[in-house]
């Protein structure tokens, strides 16, 4: 088993042990826990992955195998905990996987909204007047007259 992590996967009261190599799928990696957890259906599940001195992070893609594989072996650790959590149907993400191994989203029925409704009928506001006209005429009349430099003693 040279160069594979162990995967200590924990599902309600059992737990397993599944070797992760470089090159495990997500999707491979979900139908060994099918294959150990009979109840168990892709795409139904989530898994979260827990190593030492790292912050838990939820496995959802090839990527993500492969960023806890690397992680493990950069810090010379042989074995994660992979903790399997039942999701209310579909998903509580509102995503799944299909059998191709691609994630998708379950849009339940809704429709996106148009959101280009604004386009052609933006106007800009009017400019801001921010002085008032007795003080923009002052200014021009007078103008700027300050002492430049910082002289002056205390």
């Amino acid at each position: 088993m040279e160069g594979a992590i162990i995967a200590r996967c924990v599902y309600k009261n059992t737990s397993t042990t599944i070797p992760i190599y470089v090159d495990t799928s997500f999707m491979g990696l979900c139908y060994e826990v099918c294959s150990w957890f009979d109840e168990l259906i892709v795409g139904e599940f989530q898994m979260t992955h827990v190593v030492l001195d790292h912050p838990s992070c939820l496995l959802k893609s090839d990527l993500d195998v492969r960023v806890l594989h690397l992680s493990c072996y950069i810090d010379k650790q042989n074995s994660v905990t992979i903790i399997i959590n039942d999701c209310q149907s579909p998903c509580e993400s509102n995503s799944g996987v299909n059998g191709n191994g691609f994630s998708f989203n379950i849009w339940d029925g809704a429709t996106p909204s148009n959101t280009n409704d604004f386009i052609g009928k933006y106007v800009a506001p009017l400019p801001q007047t921010y002085l008032s006209h007795p003080l923009k005429t002052y200014i021009n009349l007078v103008g700027q007259m300050f002492i430049v430099g910082g002289g002056g003693g205390l």
